[in-house]
Formats: structure tokens, sequence, C-alpha cells
């Protein structure tokens, strides 16, 4: 099958209309989340100052005393520390609830209310975390070796979130591999899906951002969702379809 991708922006659309709101607060959430650096990075305590103030630039031998100084050492320390656990234990959990409301939304069924702080709920926030985080190490090591891979591998794993939550039973191991299998054949249309937002993507650079936040990053990733929900249905409608095998009929042996 190929995903339709003018029908699933216009169903979108009408998605983020009917609850815009809270599709606005859900996807404000997700740019945060996808930050490389948080608001804990940059209070370590670790400020640099020239014994010179009149100096332009700091020189050589007091900047290396700097970065060699125990004060250094641990802001770096705690800056690294705080900011892997605020994206891990908070960020991974929250980016889980944002994407699964836009994932209940677009079944219409009601389901969304609730859903986004589920991440934290006591049984499954430790295995939320470490899977996404499996998730995001993968992407990065990937796009470490080459940009095109590791943007393949996004892909790859973009449905992460939502099958966490369809199998609240299933191994990490097993969500990467499904996630894997239901992604397959479908990478580049789920690019071009991205790709065909170039035009909001401008638009949010030039509004600093607020074009992102009010319309386009909703919007984004309520079609995101329903690529999900497309593939999943396609994949049901098939095995409903998938003829059921005869039974062999036993035979009458004589003795």
């Amino acid at each position: 099958m190929t995903l339709n991708r003018k029908e699933l922006k216009t169903q979108a659309k009408e998605l983020i209309k009917k609850n815009y709101w809270t599709g606005v607060f859900a996807g404000f959430i997700l740019l945060v989340c996808s930050m490389d650096s948080f608001l804990f990075s940059n209070n370590t305590g670790v400020v640099y100052k020239s014994a010179d103030g009149t100096a332009a630039f700091p020189q050589w031998s007091e900047l290396l005393s700097f970065v060699t100084s125990s004060s250094f050492f641990y802001g770096a320390t705690a800056a690294v520390f705080l900011t892997f656990f605020f994206s891990v234990f908070i960020g991974n959990p929250m980016q889980y609830g944002a994407r699964n409301w836009f994932y209940r939304h677009g079944e219409g069924k009601g389901k969304e209310q609730g859903v986004l702080f589920s991440g934290f709920h006591r049984k499954q926030w430790l295995r939320i975390s470490a899977t996404i985080l499996w998730r995001d190490l993968i992407c990065i090591l990937w796009t470490f070796l080459l940009i095109v891979p590791g943007i393949m591998k996004y892909y790859e794993y973009l449905f992460v979130p939502y099958i966490l939550a369809d199998h609240p039973m299933m191994s990490a191991s097993d969500v990467m591999k499904y996630a894997s299998n239901l992604s397959k054949g479908h990478k580049m249309e789920l690019f071009k899906i991205d790709l065909s937002f170039i035009g909001w993507f401008l638009l949010q650079i030039v509004t600093f951002d607020l074009a992102g936040i009010f319309y386009a990053g909703p919007y984004l990733y309520q079609a995101q969702s329903l690529a999900y929900l497309s593939i999943q249905k396609e994949i049901a409608k098939a095995r409903t379809e998938q003829p059921k095998p005869k039974k062999k009929k036993k035979g009458h042996g004589s003795n």
C-alpha cells in the first residue's frame, strides 16, 4: 500500500480544528522535547571571568587553566547529568504522551482524554523512557556515521511511541523490530510527508517559530499519527481478507 499524502494532510487539518488548543499544547511539548539543550544545561554555576576585564578575548593560558579547573569539571558534569536526566526521564515520557494524544485524537473515539501525561504511569515510566532512549541513541549513532542513514533510521523508528501505547506488555526489542517492520516500504513516503511542510518550516523561521507552535507543528504531528493509523488499518484489512487454510479431511481407511 502507499500512503495518500494529500488525504492524510486533509484529515489532519480537520482534526486540528476540532481540538485546537490541546493540539497546540501537545505540539509545544514535542517541540520542547526535540530541543538539543534544556534549561538545566544553562544553570550549572560555571562562569568564566577573564583576569583582564578589558580584553575582548580570553588569553589561551587563562582559558586552559579554566577548562582544567575543578569548578569547570564539576559544573560540566552536573550539566550533563541534569540534561540527561531531564531528557530521558521527563522528556521521553512527555514525548510519548504528546505523540499518543495525536494518535488517539486521530482515531476519533474520544480516547485522547488524559493521554498527555500517561507516560508517567508507574508501571510504564521506565519502559517508555528506556525504549525511546534506545531509539534516539540508534538514530544519533547512525547520523554520526552518515547523515542520510541517520535520517532513514529516524523514519524507521518513528512509530515507536504509538507501538508502546498499543502494546504495553511488548519488550523494548520487540517494539523496535515491530516499528522497523511497519515502516518498511514507507520511509520515503514518511519523508515526503515531512518535506511537504517545507513552506511551513520556512514560515517558522520568519515568525520565530510562532507558526510552528500555533499551527504547523500540530498539523505535522497529526499527519504523522494518521500515517501510522493508515498502515495499521491496511494490515488489519489484509488479515481479514486472507483466506483461511482449508482443513484436511480425515481419510477412512479399511483395516
